[in-house]
């Protein structure tokens, strides 16, 4: 509707001007939806900026939704994503929209709600989907759903004085996506997903935070950005109470002390540039019978695996021109079938002594 502002580069220099361009998106969105005569919506998106002041113009728009069948919602009021420059400085003056949770009832047909830059309160209706992107809680999160099968909070930056309590209890959660931005994150309580079999999560602490007595069925789990202690506080509970864990990725993490993980049912296992720190680079101690991928890129001083039904390899060297244990433990590793390598060009030479071409 308005294709000279798509990006945050195009969008005026000042408030004035920008909430004039609200206005004007605003009233064309109500004409359009006091118009439509059509019997069935099945999906709504809207992508464009507003927030409290527009909250009429929203719920109207929600609610004749409802009133016509909408299977699908997506709300994306924020402009700002990872890889876009800094935003004008009157986007953080614009009061976010309070999303209306009591529009819905056990009746409503929605499946998947996706929410970005909302204010949430104690919301409680069913979905199958539900995404809370960008979104600031004003209160603690209570999610009890029998019908929720994927929940994803993303890019959520929590201050220390608004750190929320967020208490999941469902019986069909097959995925949770956790992602904080900043060191601060919310307390997680899962209650009751005994159906829960793969959680990612993004943030600096998550053994103190995140009550993981309800994963104990995990399948799969990615962990990205920990700071904490992963030998002390998170390698105990991963693979002494996890027992049905078979893929397990380390990403972004801080690794100070050896690194020691052994698991007969483990299959695949992704370490990927995390930052070895102090004096002593820790080594990392692979024992896993099952395991048959492995993905590593980061620098390591020694690396042990024992893995007999290792068959497929992806391995980074290039970040380690100057490092004895470049190839790490690939050479001693005769059942590899597919090995795949990432070199540098300094790099070539160093490998012909270590694999036959």
């Amino acid at each position: 509707m308005f294709d000279d502002y798509n990006t945050l580069q195009e969008l005026p220099k000042c408030l004035p001007l920008f909430q004039g361009l609200q206005s004007q998106f605003a009233t064309r969105l109500d004409q359009v939806m006091l118009h439509y005569q059509g019997s069935i919506i099945l999906s709504i998106r809207l992508n464009f900026l507003l927030g409290h002041e527009h909250s009429d113009v929203i719920d109207r728009m929600i609610s004749k939704g409802i009133a016509k069948g909408v299977k699908r919602i997506e709300l994306l009021f924020s402009y700002q994503t990872t890889n876009d420059p800094p935003s004008p400085y009157y986007l953080d003056q614009i009061e976010p929209y309070t999303f209306p949770f009591a529009f819905f009832s056990e009746t409503d047909s929605l499946l998947y709600l996706h929410l970005e830059k909302c204010h949430l309160v104690a919301p409680t209706t069913d979905f199958s989907d539900f995404t809370l992107d960008t979104c600031k809680f004003k209160s603690d999160l209570k999610i009890i759903s029998p019908t929720l099968f994927h929940f994803n909070i993303l890019n959520c930056g929590v201050k220390l004085l608004e750190r929320r309590n967020i208490d999941i209890i469902a019986s069909n959660l097959s995925s949770l996506e956790y992602f904080c931005n900043g060191r601060v994150v919310h307390k997680i309580n899962i209650k009751e997903a005994h159906m829960l079999s793969k959680f990612s999560f993004r943030g600096s602490i998550i053994s103190k935070r995140v009550g993981l007595s309800g994963l104990k069925h995990l399948t799969t789990i990615v962990l990205d950005g920990l700071s904490e202690c992963l030998r002390l506080t998170v390698l105990p509970l991963l693979f002494s109470e996890y027992l049905q864990l078979e893929d397990v990725t380390f990403k972004n993490c801080s690794i100070t002390w050896e690194l020691e993980i052994i698991s007969p049912k483990l299959r695949h296992l992704n370490i990927i540039d995390c930052a070895f720190e102090g004096k002593r680079t820790p080594d990392i101690i692979i024992d896993a019978l099952n395991l048959s991928s492995f993905e590593y890129s980061g620098h390591t001083k020694a690396f042990y695996v024992k893995a007999p039904k290792l068959l497929n390899v992806f391995w980074s060297a290039a970040k380690r021109d100057k490092n004895p244990y470049l190839f790490g433990p690939i050479a001693t590793l005769n059942q590899i079938e597919n090995l795949a390598l990432i070199l540098n060009h300094s790099q070539v030479n160093q490998s012909k002594p270590v694999f036959v071409i």
